[in-house]
């Protein structure tokens, strides 16, 4: 399957609960889903969840929560894959997220993005997670290290790219 480059779509919002409530909900909406999950994964603060919907299939959500200055938690939800109407789920997360947890309104503050984080680093992860997306949807039956190698490659990911207080 010759490469179409990364579909992705992320969401952020800002839910009135703290991280192990945000990672313990989405684990209620992914068994909802019949979804597998990998994590939570301590990420230098925050916590990051990956969810694969249905299971064998090149397409997974990423959830990182983060604790906010005040109160709540800034959550951060994207979706990967090779077929661009799988990238719907990531409304469908932050929805289900902020019905069950209150949503907190635009004065919630979250904490800073690190600026100055090495580039060419993340871009050469984004390239692998396609590249193990792409090999998912040429061997299924090696789904299962693809997909754990994927959420080790997102926690890499997340860390390069951290908040910092």
């Amino acid at each position: 399957m010759p490469s179409t480059g990364p579909l992705f779509q992320v969401q952020g919002i800002a839910v009135d609960a703290g991280m192990d409530e945000v990672m313990a909900t989405v684990g209620e909406i992914a068994a909802g889903m019949g979804a597998r999950i990998y994590g939570p994964a301590e990420v230098d603060g925050g916590r990051l969840l990956s969810v694969w919907p249905v299971v064998g299939e090149a397409t997974f959500a990423s959830v990182t929560a983060r604790p906010m200055r005040e109160h709540g938690a800034s959550v951060s939800v994207s979706v990967q894959s090779l077929r661009i109407e799988a990238l719907d789920m990531v409304n469908d997360l932050a929805e289900a997220l902020k019905s069950r947890l209150g949503a907190l309104g635009p004065e919630a503050s979250p904490r800073e993005r690190m600026t100055d984080y090495d580039r060419n680093a993340t871009k050469r992860l984004e390239s692998e997670i396609q590249d193990l997306l792409e090999a998912m949807a040429a061997d299924p039956s090696a789904w299962e290290q693809l997909s754990r190698t994927v959420f080790e490659r997102e926690i890499l990911f997340q860390y390069l790219t951290e908040f910092r207080a």
